[in-house]
């Protein structure tokens, strides 16, 4: 059971009876983390978004027209791209047919962008699934991350070798703020490469500044 209370969700885990007449019950608190986003339409025609707050187990905690944390002022992690059914707070999230090698990668990058402390520098993460154009047999997928300061972290095929990838990529990432004097974080891309042999890379692409496109 979840139920919200003073703006958090606690979850009754335990309750037990105590004799004569003691009732004993734990409860643990929930947090929103991450904004599955579904997109419809009105009865005009325009886009309309349903955001499915998420918590760290899965479980869905609210269904929102907009994407509000419901403790903080910043904005729950945007994730797009992912087919889903409709379900109800309190159920767990799932994805559709097709979807569950991408949302399990989707899973590890989680658990590396929390186990780094990095919740609050990422806006958006999209799931971008396409097929080849030389090779229309062969599908092709990447996670796009947009963080806060910034600069975009691509994870080409992001089901093969997962947790790797992730790590190098937020590896970079955090390097950049080690560059004093440097703009870092405010621009460019990380992109993570894998050889043929297997090596796995992060390598950051700083965008060209106005004044150098201008002196050219």
């Amino acid at each position: 059971v979840v139920a919200d209370e003073g703006g958090g969700y606690l979850e009754i885990t335990d309750i037990s009876r105590t004799f004569p007449n003691k009732i004993s019950v734990t409860v643990r608190e929930k947090f929103e983390n991450y904004a599955f986003v579904a997109e419809g339409q009105d009865a005009d025609g325009n886009p309309v978004y349903t955001y499915y707050a998420v918590g760290d187990d899965g479980t869905v905690l609210a269904v929102s027209s907009e994407n509000k944390n419901n403790i903080t002022e910043r904005q729950n992690i945007e994730i797009v791209g992912f087919e889903f059914p409709a379900v109800q707070v309190g159920e767990k999230f799932a994805v559709s047919a097709g979807f569950e090698d991408a949302y399990s990668a989707l899973q590890t990058c989680f658990s590396v962008i929390s186990s780094n402390n990095l919740r609050g520098n990422i806006l958006r993460i999209e799931y971008d699934g396409f097929f080849d154009l030389p090779d229309p047999s062969r599908w092709l997928a990447q996670f796009i991350i947009d963080c806060k300061e910034g600069v975009q972290i691509v994870i080409p095929d992001p089901q093969i070798s997962t947790q790797e990838k992730a790590k190098k990529a937020f590896e970079a990432y955090l390097s950049l703020g080690d560059q004093v004097g440097d703009i870092g974080r405010m621009e460019g891309r990380i992109e993570v490469k894998m050889d043929a042999s297997g090596e796995i890379t992060a390598v950051y692409s700083p965008s060209e500044s106005p004044a150098a496109e201008t002196d050219a």
